[in-house]
């Protein structure tokens, strides 16, 4: 192993920090990983939704990105997104399934 090479190629290293920074002190060769700076939306979806996956057929991801193309450009009220829409849905159903079986 040629660990002389590469204590060479670090005095090199240090020397030439020396003649950057002068005698302070090099800057940290691993600083610490930068913070998320931005602060979370509160009306965001992200903050008090829940994420959910769903698996769709094609023709039925097709369909919902139609009609939800047609109420934007409409300019309808009510489900503007998808997670909006797929809510809505979801709200019908549930609402439907919950009442007793007559």
């Amino acid at each position: 192993m040629k660990l002389d090479k590469l204590t060479n190629q670090l005095d090199q290293r240090q020397q030439g920090l020396a003649a950057v920074f002068g005698d302070q002190a090099a800057p940290p060769a691993d600083p610490a990983p930068a913070r998320r700076t931005r602060q979370p939306v509160a009306a965001s979806k992200r903050s008090t939704w829940k994420a959910c996956t769903f698996y769709l057929p094609p023709e039925t991801k097709a369909r919902l990105e139609r009609v939800l193309l047609q109420r934007k450009l409409a300019g309808a009220d009510g489900a503007a997104d998808q997670s909006e829409a797929i809510n809505e849905a979801l709200q019908a159903w549930l609402a439907k399934a919950e009442k007793p079986f007559a």
